[in-house]
């Protein structure tokens, strides 16, 4: 009975949205959902890793603006393999699938998948974004751009 359920609320959900199919659905992405998370003042990530085999590493999860006052656009991350130091020795790059993220539809799935050199100890995300006010217009102001650390005692 609860998929039941479950298939037509998103039969309904999927019919209000006019035939967009640009557009992330709410439900669909819970942070208990992932080992790995990371916060700034504006954005928070979400992701777990997979090896599908062993010269491969896929990373797959989502961002949320950190509070529903706040928008994102143009987010852009890099999944990083690390060295027992913990410098940075092979990276990949991808974005989330919605290039807007903004309450009510605050969360955006990324997939980034990285070839492994053999040096990789351990693995994050990095990267950067820029956040606007919601329901104001997002504007690509050096002021509304941040960072999202490699560590997060790094200096800006």
């Amino acid at each position: 009975m609860k998929k039941l359920m479950l298939l037509a609320v998103l039969v309904l959900m999927l019919a209000s949205c006019g035939g967009r199919t640009d557009v992330t659905l709410l439900g669909l992405y819970d942070a208990k959902d992932y080992q790995w998370h990371k916060n700034t003042i504006y954005i928070k990530l979400h992701w777990n890793y997979k090896k599908p085999d062993k010269d491969t590493i896929v990373v797959e999860g989502f961002v949320e603006p950190f509070d529903p006052r706040t928008g994102l656009h143009d987010v852009d991350l890099e999944f990083v393999g690390l060295d027992e130091k913990g410098e940075v020795v092979n990276s990949a790059t991808g974005r989330p699938k919605d290039n807007y993220i903004v309450s009510p539809i605050s969360r955006s799935p990324f997939r980034i998948t990285m070839k492994l050199n053999g040096r990789e100890t351990d693995y994050t995300i990095k990267g950067g974004y820029y956040h606007y006010i919601a329901g104001q217009q997002p504007d690509f102001s050096a002021a509304n751009y941040d960072y999202i650390q490699l560590h997060s005692d790094e200096p800006y």
